[in-house]
Formats: C-alpha cells, sequence, structure tokens
C-alpha cells in the first residue's frame, strides 16, 4: 500500500494497470477509493521485480502517510536492517521467484 504523497509524486494512477477498485466510506461519510493495480516493475536496492500487485488510496483527503509492504514482497527478501534502523540490507531468499498474490 502506497502513500498519498508517493502515489501522486509517482503518478501510479497512469503508470499502472488497474486490476480492481473498491469505494469505502469513513466514518465521516466520505467516499474512499482503494484502487488495486500492477506495476510493472518496483526496485528494492539493486534488485527490480516485475508485475508487482499493488494498493493506493485515490481520495482528496489524504489519509494514507506511509508506505508498507506487503507480505508478498517482505517474503521474496531476507532483510538486516542495521541497530540504528538507517540501513537496510536485502538479499533474495527462495521465495524471490515465486508466483505473486493477485489482487
Amino acid at each position: 500500500m502506497f502513500s498519498n504523497d508517493f502515489a501522486d509524486a509517482h503518478h501510479l494512477d497512469q503508470h499502472s494497470i488497474t486490476t480492481s477498485e473498491k469505494t469505502l466510506k469513513n466514518p465521516s461519510g466520505q467516499s474512499v477509493s482503494i484502487k488495486h493495480a500492477v506495476l510493472s516493475s518496483l526496485k528494492i536496492g539493486k534488485y527490480q521485480l516485475k508485475n508487482v500487485a499493488a494498493g493506493y488510496v485515490t481520495v482528496e483527503l489524504k489519509m494514507q502517510h506511509k508506505s508498507y509492504f506487503a507480505a508478498d514482497v517482505m517474503k521474496r527478501f531476507n532483510w538486516i536492517f542495521d541497530a540504528k534502523r538507517e540501513k537496510v540490507y536485502v538479499k533474495p531468499s527462495k521465495y524471490f521467484n515465486d508466483p505473486y498474490l493477485q489482487l
């Protein structure tokens, strides 16, 4: 799930193929549209993933402030974080080439 800022800055609505869209209502009754899409590529460090499922919120009310990797992307790498959490080291895991989950 990508943050509103990231989705806007990288024009995800124009650079991805939307596979589904759901409209939900928040507690104030405002509509929140969540798009599920396929990114042609996603680069993590020096590694590149192809046709990655992604989600992002399209709404005037900017409420998604953080980006999150889903378990499907996380399992493809072995992750090591330094003690100060300033750097992360990644290395492909045995699941790197597994088929992607479909949203």
